[in-house]
């Protein structure tokens, strides 16, 4: 018993060396770099004002010239520079692509010197699911080395979108890591890090960067995803329900967005039985050649993206049929209120010290980690909801900067607007454009139902002076900012705006 536990000591050292000799032959200092990156940070609920920040992070030379990292801290991003060797100069660098879904991004460096004695880092086509690996970064000059063990290859939701696809997790005792440290093994790059939780961390793997790298110069192609609501079919009662035979399996539809790119092929109530050929069992897994049971989620990314055909096998209405559709892109404004506006400042409209945003949910993470359970939640539910062809967003009445003109309606806060001036308000720019067509002597601000105000009234002749004093006085550059100005939503014939009020009905 003693020889065979002291066989497997020797045997681990050896594989240990042999692990360390590969890392030492390729010298991966050549290959790894520091990245600072100066950006914008925007206050969401004073949408005129921002502060600079600085970030420190890593990238790995992919080719010739250019660096892979990923995407994180890029947007807004003001100033970017790159320094190899842990020390010396600094080099103005450049985002050459960015996919913010992915959370991957590529930088080039124009200077000729920078590039000068860097190699290229070869990556690996398929990712270890056991076994040791080391993560690498540079800081305070020197090369940091940590030690990990790959715990398991699993599919999960992209730490900067929704979309789900194939990742690594990794435990290690590394600290303040999520990054883009560099994960290794064998001189061959696995992926690089993405977060981190405790000991655990989570990592983009080389696959995935690969696959989206080789459709890079391709128009409209990235991750794509499966947009429809669906439940496990473990309950053998369900099955029998549906009438299928045999056991339990398959995926239940149990909502369909409006504006599904599978709308034409499935229906609510189908059994998704197959997808791509994969069978897909009761917890929604299929088998996996390459790495065992994983989510059916990552059908939508494995060897596809956006725009390429997908084949299901469903079960609907005691039938077995077989359909087809085109993967959906990934598109953050496809939601009534968006996840995520990358480079994109936020917008408002300013009118009488009202200040009117649209609902996003950059602007509902202002509450914290948690702004699920701490924002309102009437704005919190918004989030919840599909966009329609008649309300394809939310504008809300996010403060109110007091002046003597708005007297009485300082205190109404984070109130989702209905009309302005009779004209349906679903974009910040209908804001802007109701406000040039008062109702007679008064603007009119009507409000989504509510426990607190239906609507408020301000004097149309009075409001542009007011609006230029509370510029004045609060330091604000301009009354409102609309990036590329969408055309305003029409109002609706349905909806005709009601008549001027009475001087009775002016408070409201």
């Amino acid at each position: 018993m003693k020889v065979r536990i002291l066989l497997s000591a020797v045997l681990f050292a050896a594989a240990f060396r042999a692990l360390a000799a590969d890392e030492e032959e390729f010298d991966l200092s050549d290959s790894i770099v520091g990245l600072e990156i100066n950006r914008l940070q925007y206050n969401y609920y004073q949408p005129w004002s921002s502060q600079s920040a600085s970030y420190r992070k890593s990238a790995v030379v992919l080719s010739k010239r250019e660096l892979l990292t990923t995407a994180d801290w890029l947007q807004e991003s003001t100033l970017v520079r790159a320094q190899k060797g842990g020390r010396g100069a600094w080099y103005d660098a450049k985002i050459a692509w960015i996919d913010f879904h992915a959370n991957l991004a590529i930088l080039t460096v124009a200077s000729d010197d920078f590039w000068k004695g860097l190699q290229p880092m070869p990556m690996v086509e398929k990712v270890p699911t056991r076994g040791s690996v080391q993560i690498h970064r540079w800081n305070e000059g020197g090369l940091q080395n940590w030690r990990g063990e790959v715990s398991k290859v699993f599919v999960q939701k992209s730490q900067r979108s929704y979309v789900k696809y194939l990742q690594m997790e990794i435990t290690s005792d590394v600290n303040a890591a999520g990054w883009s440290e560099v994960v290794v093994r064998g001189g061959s790059m696995l992926g690089l890090v993405a977060a981190q939780e405790g000991n655990r961390l989570w990592v983009i793997p080389t696959p995935i960067v690969s696959q989206l790298l080789k459709a890079r110069g391709k128009n409209g192609l990235g991750l794509s995803y499966f947009d429809f609501g669906w439940e496990y079919t473990r309950n053998a009662a369900l099955a029998r329900y549906l009438g299928l035979e045999g056991p339990t399996r398959g995926i239940l539809i149990t909502s369909m967005p409006r504006f599904s790119a599978f709308r034409d092929a499935l229906q609510a109530h189908d059994l998704v039985l197959e997808i791509d050929g994969f069978p897909i069992d009761s917890s929604g897994d299929y088998q996996d050649p390459e790495y065992g049971f994983l989510s059916f989620h990552n059908l939508a990314t494995r060897h596809k993206l956006a725009g390429q055909p997908v084949r299901f096998k469903v079960w609907r209405n005691r039938k077995l049929l077989e359909v087809s559709a085109k993967m959906p892109a990934a598109d953050f404004n496809a939601d009534l209120v968006p996840k995520s506006l990358p480079d994109h400042p936020p917008e408002y409209v300013i009118a009488g010290g009202l200040v009117f945003e649209p609902l996003t949910v950059p602007y509902l993470q202002s509450w914290g980690g948690r702004w699920w359970e701490s924002a309102p939640f009437r704005l919190y539910y918004f989030s919840t909801m599909e966009k329609t062809d008649l309300d394809p967003g939310v504008v809300i009445l996010s403060t109110v900067l007091p002046d003597a003109f708005n007297i009485g309606y300082q205190d109404y806060s984070f109130v989702p607007v209905e009309r302005i001036n009779g004209r349906h308000i679903t974009q910040i720019a209908d804001v802007l454009e109701a406000f040039k067509r008062p109702q007679g002597e008064f603007h009119v601000i009507e409000f989504q139902k509510n426990k607190e105000i239906q609507r408020l009234v301000l004097d149309a002749s009075d409001c542009a002076a007011a609006t230029q004093r509370v510029l004045d006085l609060y330091g604000i550059p301009k009354d409102h900012f609309i990036a590329e100005a969408p055309a305003p939503t029409p109002a609706p014939a349905a909806k005709p705006a009601p008549p001027a009020p009475s001087e009775k009905q002016k408070k409201g």
